[in-house]
């Protein structure tokens, strides 16, 4: 286990930027049924869409994809809010996004996850999750929060037989025990210092994981020998 945790971080990656194609069409499809152009060459849209993501590699090859993918409708249609936006910008493409000139948002779960209020969409797509609770829940309340006026739908994107799935089970299981220990109606919007967790605790939680049900066979099996 020891020698493999190098490997975690590079096939998280892996999985988020195998599913950008599959992304792209899902934008393309959107701003199909959602945006408008106005004679004037900008955009506007009722119902604009958020997407997540977490590792630059991944915005970074959406940013560059989405020109041709999209036939250059990226802009001003699709804008990106990442580790390298100012916060004068960030701030900008925010307000951008709730006058409703932007249909497309693509943003950081750490950039973007705090401090913004996007409640003129009640859309999100996670192109890519967080193995930190708090920190998904975060990113949900950018739009789940005073001034939501419509129904919310998050919608997670899982590449099959990579760590996607392994993911969603580690956040169940931690959601499960956070509403054990402080009830499923304790306000989780919290500034959090550190929120990249691939280095220590991902490992850490996979192997955990891996154990706990490793353990729970053995305890199946000898609990059926003993009968």
């Amino acid at each position: 286990s020891r020698q493999q945790i190098g490997l975690m971080s590079p096939l998280r990656k892996a999985a988020g930027v195998a599913k950008v194609p599959v992304a792209l069409d899902m934008i393309a499809e959107w701003i199909d049924d959602e945006a408008l152009i106005n004679a004037d060459g900008t955009a506007s849209c009722v119902r604009p869409l958020l997407v997540w993501a977490h590792h630059h590699e991944v915005i970074d090859a959406l940013r560059q994809a989405a020109p041709a993918h999209l036939k250059d409708r990226s802009l001003p249609l699709v804008k990106v809010i990442d580790g390298s936006t100012s916060a004068m910008e960030r701030g900008r493409l925010a307000d951008e996004f709730q006058a409703g000139r932007i249909p497309v948002l693509v943003a950081s779960i750490t950039a973007a996850g705090v401090g913004l209020t996007l409640t003129k969409s009640s859309d999100a797509w996670f192109l890519e999750s967080d193995w930190d609770v708090p920190v998904v829940t975060q990113a949900e309340d950018r739009i789940y929060r005073i001034g939501q006026e419509n129904h919310v739908t998050c919608t997670t994107l899982l590449a099959e037989g990579t760590l996607d799935a392994r993911i969603q089970e580690v956040l169940e299981r931690k959601a499960k025990v956070i509403e054990q220990v402080v009830g499923a109606s304790q306000e989780t919007d919290l500034e959090l210092t550190d929120a990249e967790l691939d280095a220590q605790a991902a490992p850490a939680e996979i192997i955990a994981s891996l154990v706990y049900v490793a353990i729970e066979k053995h305890q199946r099996e000898h609990a059926t020998k003993a009968a």
